[in-house]
C-alpha cells in the first residue's frame, strides 16, 4: 500500500509512519510519500506542495492519505482536499484528517450525558479554530460523493505522548524546574479534559484501513475522565517536585495558560474504540494520568533528554565546590553538597520517618554543643539516597560534590537494597525454589542474596581533582580572612582533613579509594590537575563529560557557549584594562592633589612673608612719620596753601623759596625724641 503522510516530521505524522512501518513478515512493506517541514532521515519520498504536479500525483496515487490539523496549516489541508475532490482514484482509498477537540471549545454543556460523534454539527469552536472546523466539515463530507474514496475526521482529544505537543510546556517547566512556585492550574481545575495518546490515534488510523464505520466524524478519545487538576498534578509529581499552584483566571499570565487544559467537555468516545465487542489495541487506554510513568519516559526518549550525573571528589581545598558549581550551572543540574542536602531534607522531609530521625539527631548534636555537628554516615547516606531518587536528579542529573568520601560510603550509597519477600507471595515462592536448587554444601544450603547496584542513581562521570599538600596549603593561606573565620578552612583544619582524606583514599595499607569503587563498576574516571587555571580545568572537565557526545538537557548550542565564553574573556580583559586605567587615574589624581597642596603651601608661605615684611616696614616707619608730622608737614602744608593762592609760573621754585624763608620757624628737633 502506498501511504501519503502530511508533515511526517511532526508528532502525528511520525506516529502514523511508525505504526504502518511494522508489517507482518510475509507482507510487502508499505511505500511512503508525503511532506515534511524539515529534512528527515525516515525512508519516505518527500514531495513539495509548490511542485503542484508531483504533489497532486502523489496524493491521487496513494491508497491511504493522512493529514494533521494539530500542527499543520489548514490552508495546506484545504488545498489537498480540493485536489482530492477534483481528482480520480483508480483504487480504494482512505482519507484521514486528524483534528482537535479544540473545535468543541465553546460548545454548551448538555443537561445530561456527553456529546456523541453523530452530534458533531453542534460543536462550537473559539474564533481561532473556526477555520479548523470548516476543514473538518469539508473533509467529513468529501468521501460521500467520491468513488473509491472513504473519508474520516478523527477529532482527537488533547494529544499527549511521543515528546508531547500541546502539553510540552508543562513537561519542560518541570524538567528545568523553571517554576519554583509550581505548575499553574487555572481556577479549581475541576474542568474535564478529553485526551488521547498520539499512538492510539495512529492505531485508529490503521483500523480504519480495514474497517468502515458508519460515521465519518469520529471522536478519538481514550476512556479516562481526567480533570485539569489531575493532569497537571500527575505531570508535576512524576516529572517535577510535585508542586502546583492555583491561579485565578483574571490574574493568570500568558505563560500560565495552557489552552487545551482549559477545555471542559464531556464527549463520548467513538464506538469503534469502546464497547464490549470492540477489539482495539490500546496503547494508553486509561489516559495520561494512569500511564504517566510511560509518558514521562517517552518524553525523555523522544526529546533525547540525557541526565548528566557527575561525581566530583578530591582532597580539601582542591576546588571541588568551585568547579562543581560551574559544572552544575553549565549543565543545568542541581549542585548537591552535604550542607545543602541536609537543609533541603529538613524542609522536605518534615513529618516523615527520615525527617524525624534527622531532626532528632540534629537536636542531640545541638544539645552536646557541637559547633560543627557531623551527622552519622548511616543517616547521611539515607538522606543522599532520598535526594538522588528525586525527580529532578533522576531526570536531569546532578553534580555530587565531595560525598561519598570513602569506598564504603559509595558502595552503601549506590546499593539498591532488595526488599524482603512477603511470606506466601510469588517472590517468596521463587526464593524458596532458588534455595532448593542451592547445593547443601553451599553455606548450609542457603543461597546468599546479593543487593544490586542502583544504576539509575549512579553517576556516569567521575572526576578526581589532584594537588600536592604544598599547593593546597598555599591556597588556604591565600584565602581572605573573612572566608576563613568560623570555618575549617584554616591551616590546622586543612592538615587534619587532608590527613583523613589521604588515609581514606591514598592509604599505604592498600585500602580501596572512593574512585576505585566506580572503576570496579567499569566507569571511566578522570583525574584533573587542580593546579591549572580555572578556565583550563573547566575545559578539561567539559571534554571529559562530553566524550561520547554533548548531552541534550535543553542546553544552549556550542556556538552560544563559545560566544558566552568569548564574552566572559572579553569582560575579564575589559575589567583588567579598567582596573589598570582606574589605578593610573588614581595615581594621577594623587599626584595632582599633591601638586595642588604644594602650590597652596607655597602661596600661603609667600603671603605670610609678604604680611610679615609689611608689618615690619610699618613698625619701622612709625618714628619717621611722627618726625615729619611735627617738623615738616605743617610748614609744607602752609607752603602748598600759599602756592595755590599765588599760582606762580614756577611753582616748584616758589615752594622751595617759601620753605627756605620759613626754615627758621622750625625748631631744631632732637632725633632721639622720635
Amino acid at each position: 500500500m502506498k501511504i501519503f503522510i502530511h508533515n511526517v516530521d511532526k508528532v502525528v505524522g511520525t506516529a502514523v509512519f511508525n505504526e504502518f512501518s511494522v508489517v507482518p513478515e510475509d507482507d510487502e512493506p508499505h511505500r511512503f510519500v508525503g511532506t515534511s517541514t524539515k529534512k528527515t532521515s525516515l525512508p519516505i519520498t518527500i514531495v513539495n506542495r509548490e511542485s503542484k504536479k508531483s504533489f497532486e500525483q502523489a496524493l491521487l496515487s496513494s491508497q491511504l492519505i493522512v493529514f494533521d490539523l494539530n500542527e499543520g496549516d489548514p490552508e495546506d489541508v484545504e488545498y489537498a482536499l480540493k485536489v482530492i475532490k477534483n481528482g480520480e482514484f483508480d483504487e480504494a482509498t482512505t482519507l484521514i484528517v486528524v483534528s482537535s477537540v479544540l473545535t468543541w471549545a465553546r460548545t454548551p454543556k448538555k443537561e445530561e450525558g456527553g456529546y456523541r460523534e453523530d452530534e458533531f454539527a453542534q460543536r462550537r469552536p473559539s474564533p481561532a479554530y473556526e477555520r479548523m472546523r470548516s476543514v473538518e466539515t469539508l473533509a467529513a463530507g468529501i468521501g460521500a460523493s467520491k468513488e473509491n474514496l472513504k473519508s474520516y475526521v478523527l477529532c482527537a482529544g488533547v494529544l499527549y505522548g511521543m515528546g508531547e505537543l500541546k502539553l510540552a510546556s508543562l513537561f519542560k517547566q518541570c524538567w528545568l524546574s523553571a517554576s519554583p512556585a509550581g505548575l499553574p492550574v487555572l481556577g479549581a481545575g475541576n474542568n474535564r479534559v478529553p485526551t488521547i495518546h498520539v499512538k492510539d490515534v495512529a492505531r485508529l488510523a490503521r483500523k480504519l484501513t480495514v474497517e468502515s464505520p458508519e460515521n465519518s466524524y469520529l471522536l478519538a478519545i481514550d476512556k479516562s475522565a481526567e480533570s485539569q487538576l489531575s493532569i497537571v498534578q500527575a505531570i508535576a509529581s512524576h516529572m517535577g517536585d510535585g508542586t502546583i499552584r492555583h491561579v485565578e483566571e483574571d490574574q493568570a499570565t500568558p505563560d500560565d495558560i495552557v489552552e487545551p487544559l482549559q477545555l471542559d467537555l464531556e464527549l463520548i468516545p467513538s464506538s469503534i474504540l469502546v464497547g464490549e465487542e470492540v477489539q482495539f489495541d490500546w496503547f494508553c487506554e486509561n489516559g495520561l494520568v494512569a500511564n504517566i510513568e510511560l509518558v514521562c519516559q517517552e518524553y525523555r526518549e523522544c526529546r533525547r533528554l540525557t541526565p548528566v550525573k557527575i561525581f566530583i571528589t578530591g582532597p580539601p581545598a582542591s576546588g571541588k565546590s568551585f568547579h562543581g558549581k560551574k559544572l552544575a550551572e553549565h549543565y543545568n543540574v542541581p549542585h548537591i553538597q552535604i550542607q545543602h542536602v541536609i537543609a533541603l531534607a529538613k524542609t522536605k522531609l518534615s513529618g516523615t520517618q527520615l525527617g524525624l530521625d534527622l531532626a532528632a539527631k540534629l537536636k542531640e548534636l545541638e544539645d552536646k554543643g557541637d559547633k560543627n555537628p557531623r551527622i552519622p554516615d548511616e543517616l547521611l547516606i539515607r538522606i543522599f539516597q532520598w535526594r538522588l531518587k528525586d525527580n529532578v536528579c533522576r531526570n536531569r542529573g546532578y553534580v555530587l560534590d565531595g560525598y561519598p568520601r570513602t569506598h564504603n560510603d559509595a558502595k552503601v550509597l549506590f546499593t539498591q537494597v532488595q526488599p524482603e519477600p512477603i511470606p506466601g507471595s510469588d517472590s517468596d515462592l521463587e526464593d524458596e525454589e532458588e534455595a532448593e536448587e542451592v547445593p547443601e554444601d553451599e553455606e548450609d544450603g542457603v543461597k546468599e542474596k546479593k543487593d544490586e547496584v542502583n544504576f539509575v542513581a549512579l553517576p556516569n562521570h567521575v572526576i578526581l581533582l589532584k594537588a600536592s599538600d604544598e599547593f593546597l596549603r598555599t591556597r588556604v593561606q591565600e584565602l581572605p580572612q573573612a572566608e576563613v573565620e568560623g570555618t575549617h578552612n584554616t591551616e590546622e583544619g586543612l592538615y587534619r582533613r587532608l590527613a583523613v582524606w589521604r588515609d581514606q583514599n591514598e592509604s599505604v595499607k592498600g585500602l580501596p579509594s572512593v574512585l576505585a569503587y566506580f572503576s570496579e563498576l567499569g566507569l571511566e574516571t578522570f583525574q584533573a590537575d587542580a593546579t591549572k587555571s580555572p578556565e583550563d580545568i573547566f575545559d578539561m572537565l567539559r571534554i571529559y563529560v562530553e566524550r561520547t557526545g554533548r548531552p541534550f538537557n535543553y542546553l544552549r548550542a556550542d556556538k552560544e557557549v563559545a560566544l558566552e565564553r568569548r564574552r566572559e574573556i572579553e569582560k575579564v580583559l575589559r575589567e583588567r584594562e579598567e582596573k589598570v586605567r582606574l589605578e593610573a587615574d588614581r595615581k594621577e589624581a594623587e599626584q595632582a592633589e599633591l601638586r595642588q597642596k604644594r602650590e597652596q603651601a607655597e602661596k600661603y608661605k609667600i603671603v605670610q612673608i609678604q604680611e610679615h615684611e609689611k608689618e615690619l616696614l610699618e613698625t619701622r616707619s612709625l618714628p619717621l612719620r611722627n618726625y615729619l608730622m611735627v617738623n615738616v608737614v605743617p610748614t609744607l602744608t602752609e607752603g602748598l596753601v600759599q602756592l595755590c593762592k599765588v599760582m606762580p609760573e614756577d611753582p616748584v621754585d616758589f615752594l622751595a623759596e617759601y620753605l627756605f624763608e620759613h626754615s627758621a620757624d622750625v625748631h631744631n628737633p632732637d632725633p632721639q625724641a622720635f
